[in-house]
């Protein structure tokens, strides 16, 4: 199968507000305080001068008509790395960076071996909502109360968009898993996989993906995911059969006063 995707090919939630040669900017009025639904693509790799121009560009953007949004992502093009004379400012400025790789499995490529026939997985409606959003909100804790806060929010709003499906995972009836679905025309993209802390380490995640691929989506389009290079589940993934399509890193930052004066 002949397959050419991109991170360009992910859902990100978000319009595309203006597109130059230099950049494209992306914004979610909905969702301002999420940040993979507002940031800058760069479409090379600046210089630190070329860099602080863009930068003052998207601070003027949201002085002047996007001030819900109160951060700045930037990600770069695929496959490319900062300019050397970036990285000092980067560290000045405070910004966290990040990489994450873009992988893809083609049909028939997912196989787990035994099925537990106790490990039920299905796409769930609004009965089921509460359950997915209670086992996620339980996660997101670990991290903040506002985190998971924001992180319903998110959900409630992604739920009500076309073409996203929830998937939820039962073990004797509890819920113990999850992950998003976002369907277009020639692939499907798993998302947020998640497994509860109590059932880790039982297969779980490598049902869910199994179900996703085999059953739901019948071994008729790829899988795409993506898995931030210092994060365990990159292993998993490989070893269920998903590959390295391309790598992309960003910079993020939230916003000080200091920033928009």
């Amino acid at each position: 199968m002949s397959i050419n995707l991109s991170f360009l090919n992910l859902q990100n939630f978000a319009e595309l507000l203006e597109q130059n040669e230099f950049f494209s900017l992306y914004y979610n009025e909905d969702l301002p305080d999420r940040y993979d639904s507002n940031y800058v693509l760069l479409h090379y790799s600046p210089t630190l001068a070329e860099f602080a121009v863009i930068e003052n560009i998207q601070k003027e953007y949201i002085s002047y008509g996007m001030e819900q949004q109160k951060h700045l992502k930037f990600r770069w093009p695929e496959d490319t790395g900062f300019m050397v004379d970036l990285f000092d400012y980067l560290g000045q400025e405070q910004y966290q960076i990040g990489k994450e790789v873009l992988m893809c499995a083609l049909p028939h490529s997912i196989d787990i071996g035994k099925i537990d026939p106790e490990i039920n997985c299905g796409i769930i409606n609004n009965n089921q909502l509460d359950d997915f959003l209670t086992l996620n909100y339980k996660d997101d804790l670990t991290v903040s109360q506002d985190f998971a806060e924001f992180s319903k929010r998110v959900y409630l709003y992604q739920f009500e968009q076309p073409n996203t499906e929830f998937l939820l995972v039962t073990l004797n009836n509890q819920p113990v898993g999850s992950l998003l679905i976002h369907i277009s025309e020639d692939f499907i993209e798993i998302d947020h996989v998640l497994t509860d802390i109590d059932y880790r380490k039982q297969g779980i995640a490598s049902h869910m993906i199994h179900f996703v691929m085999n059953i739901w989506n019948k071994n008729e389009k790829p899988l795409i995911l993506v898995a931030d290079t210092e994060d365990t589940p990159k292993i998993l993934y490989e070893k269920l059969g998903f590959t390295i399509i391309s790598s992309q890193i960003s910079i993020e930052k939230e916003l000080s006063e200091h920033d928009l004066s």
